[in-house]
């Protein structure tokens, strides 16, 4: 890692940003565009920030839940939503906890953890905050799943200012009661600070947030003093406040993208990333990797013999993965945040529309402000059978999922999609940014699927030679990257 923080950050040129200029080919010259989550895991172990972004592996090091209610903090947080916003939509009034424990039941049909969430995760936060929901008013403004993205968020340490870019996503911004908070399941009854991790994630959204020049904010919004809210770190317990002013984030932060640095430009960081694992240093620290099939301290399996010469191989296509993922993902990011909306709207990367009715619950009815460019809009969206809505503006709004619907002929300008969850919009004006623009061949996710599954083969397996010696998998492994030959059986003519 670089000796000396902090680093220096290396963003595209404006003019690479333009079209036509420059080929996204080898290694970018800019440095990538990190989101919260890589800061928090590299911060965490640099191990962890590197199993993030070379090997595509979304978990948090330090969510460690039973099997059998994994997944309860994201259906936590989008139940609460749901809550909330069917309070201010006038669907729900007059609530009391048995009423909320029929929406949950419902809403998680399908989870067969579900009686257990409610009984750890949502029945102690509904019973602490019943009054508060049913204070709620419909003319309150509370905002859900909220992306903030800036490309100078500021840190200091050591009397050094330097700027760096950085995208996440708030679970609640309340404007009234002047708000931001973080949702976790993790905590007790007896806690007396909130989780660490969580608490420097709001901070670190926080920064971003009041990083944003308000001409960029969505225009409901651009008088409100958002640095003066408070951050709330929400448990199913207790609520924690946060205090903004913390020099240890300060430098963890600094660390972490000294290490992404490294990570995308430095084959020989990972080495070190291991050198500096936390549990060496920390023998009683808890990591969820430890306990997943991908985990970083797993016994491998003794065949395929062949599997160092095959981990060396693939140790130069997890780089060119990352390359590929910052010239599609981070390189688009740079340029929504640099060029105006007009200036993307002309190169063919956005379409701006506005909100004309909500025909049913989890669907949207557009209208396309050009109404010349519906028909590409309708056929990119069908093509690739999901867009990306934006209810706000690239630097602070709610970017959420949609799917075309298999409706009759609308007409005009006209477009109605399936949205994923439930959500408040910020603002009538919505761009549709499709995941695949004009100018990519393939959506970025894919290129994160495939870091998943190459590591995902490199861990495949067994311990006994005569499994071994069957298992087709094994031998292919061996027959790639080993002295095996591969034939092709011919069939038993005879049977």
């Amino acid at each position: 890692m670089s000796a000396n923080i902090p680093v220096s950050w290396r963003r595209p040129e404006t003019r690479w940003l333009e079209p036509g200029g420059i080929y996204p080919s080898g290694e970018p010259p800019f440095d990538p565009f990190p989101k919260v989550s890589d800061i928090i895991a590299t911060s965490f172990c640099p191990v962890a920030g590197f199993q993030r972004l070379l090997h595509g592996i979304t978990d948090s090091p330090e969510l460690i839940t039973a099997r059998e209610i994994r997944g309860a903090g994201d259906l936590y947080h989008r139940f609460i939503a749901y809550i909330k916003s069917s309070v201010v939509g006038g669907q729900l009034r007059d609530l009391n906890l048995g009423r909320i424990r029929q929406e949950f039941l419902s809403f998680a049909r399908g989870v067969r953890a579900r009686h257990e969430i409610w009984r750890r995760c949502l029945e102690p936060w509904c019973r602490r905050k019943l009054k508060e929901l049913n204070s709620i008013t419909p003319t309150q403004r509370i905002f859900f799943e909220v992306t903030v993205a800036s490309e100078r968020v500021p840190f200091r340490y050591d009397g050094t200012r330097r700027t760096y870019p950085l995208l996440g996503r708030i679970d609640e911004i309340d404007l009234d009661r002047q708000l931001i908070i973080e949702r976790t399941i993790v905590g007790g009854p007896d806690d007396q600070s909130p989780p660490r991790s969580d608490e420097m994630q709001l901070w670190l959204l926080w920064k971003i947030l009041t990083s944003i020049e308000h001409s960029r904010l969505p225009r409901e919004i651009e008088d409100v003093e958002l640095s003066n809210f408070r951050l709330i770190v929400e448990t199913p317990f207790k609520d924690f406040e946060v205090n903004k002013q913390n020099s240890d984030f300060e430098r963890e932060s600094l660390l972490a993208y000294a290490w992404i640095r490294d990570f995308a430009h430095d084959p020989w960081s990972v080495s070190r990333a291991y050198a500096n694992r936390r549990c060496d240093r920390e023998p009683g620290v808890e990591c969820s990797f430890m306990y997943r099939y991908r985990g970083c301290r797993r016994r491998l399996f003794r065949y395929p013999l062949a599997r160092a010469r095959m981990q060396r191989e693939f140790r130069d296509w997890y780089r060119l993965l990352f390359w590929e993922l910052m010239w599609k993902y981070d390189f688009f990011q740079y340029k929504l945040l640099r060029f105006s909306v007009d200036d993307l709207e002309r190169e063919g990367l956005v379409a701006r529309a506005r909100v004309v009715s909500f025909p049913c619950q989890n669907t949207i009815m557009l209208e396309v402000i050009r109404e010349r460019e519906t028909g590409a809009v309708l056929a990119h969206i069908e093509d690739t059978g999901v867009c990306e809505l934006i209810f706000g503006t690239p630097s602070m709004g709610q970017r959420v999922e949609a799917r075309p619907l298999p409706t009759s002929e609308i007409g005009g300008n006209g477009v109605i999609l399936r949205v994923d969850g439930s959500y408040i919009p910020m603002t009538t004006t919505t761009l549709i940014l499709p995941e695949i623009t004009m100018l990519e061949s393939r959506p970025w996710f894919l290129t994160k699927l495939t870091q998943q599954l190459v590591f995902s083969f490199e861990q495949i397996g067994r311990e006994v030679p005569d499994r071994a010696m069957e298992d087709p998998y094994v031998q292919l492994i061996e027959s790639l990257f080993g002295s095996r030959v591969l034939r092709r059986e011919r069939p038993d003519v005879h049977s």
